[in-house]
């Protein structure tokens, strides 16, 4: 395995934490992690829990994970977008939310690469630059505004219309033209916003205490697809 990165190392350009786990992506594409590990969420191929920055592997080669644009992490998950705007996971996927279409068993030690489709007809999802992640689900934004997700959807957080879970991604509806996501939540409490080019804001997921908004259609309920928030001033 691949020494820990010194503390005083600089060039590092983005974070992302969960509830005990933190990566750290540096200038030159590597993620580095530390923190809990028990489901493998450090993606270095082990459950070892790190007290400082070691480099997240692309595989048992003990090759470092490379060419990496943006990072996001959940409770028990990690995601890693990379150059050519592919999308990997690892950690466990209980909920789905690694998007690879493995079982809610599966705990991957290394990062995978999420999928679109539907068996047997499976392809990698592409053309990704931001992610964002709660514990129990997984949102992707592509280059031409659409927006992606996959894991559990108790409460609509996939904003597909239902509440089927999905271990793919799959587009979410009526919506384009966005320039940033945001994720948040637990099982039972995960939503997403999202920000359109024109500067609306717009979510969909819980909204049990009205942190989508006061959407008239859905007032302290669960929505299943994207409303523009409303009340909001300058």
């Amino acid at each position: 395995m691949a020494a820990p990165l010194a503390a005083d190392t600089p060039d590092f350009i983005a974070l992302a934490s969960a509830t005990a786990h933190t990566l750290a992506l540096r200038g030159d594409g590597s993620v580095w992690a530390w923190g809990d590990n028990a489901s493998g969420q450090l993606g270095n191929g082990t459950t070892t829990p790190a007290d400082q920055p070691i480099p997240v592997l692309s595989d048992s080669s003990g090759t470092p994970l490379t060419g990496v644009v943006a990072i996001a992490a959940g409770r028990d998950h990690s995601v890693a977008v990379k150059n050519d705007g592919t999308v990997w996971t690892w950690g466990h996927n209980h909920d789905g939310q690694l998007g690879d279409n493995s079982a809610e068993t599966t705990t991957r030690l290394y990062p995978v690469q999420v999928l679109t489709g539907v068996a047997p007809t499976l392809t990698p999802l592409s053309g990704v630059k931001m992610v964002a992640a709660s514990d129990a689900h997984t949102v992707a934004l592509k280059a031409d505004g659409t927006v992606w997700a996959w894991g559990h959807n108790a409460g609509g957080y996939l904003g597909t219309g239902d509440t089927t879970s999905r271990r793919t991604a799959v587009q979410v509806l009526v919506l384009n033209d966005v320039q940033a996501i945001v994720a948040r939540g637990t099982e039972t409490s995960a939503r997403t916003l999202a920000q359109r080019r024109d500067g609306s804001l717009w979510g969909w997921g819980d909204n049990r205490y009205c942190q989508l908004g006061d959407t008239v259609a859905a007032l302290g309920n669960a929505i299943l697809t994207p409303v523009r928030l409303v009340n909001l001033s300058a």
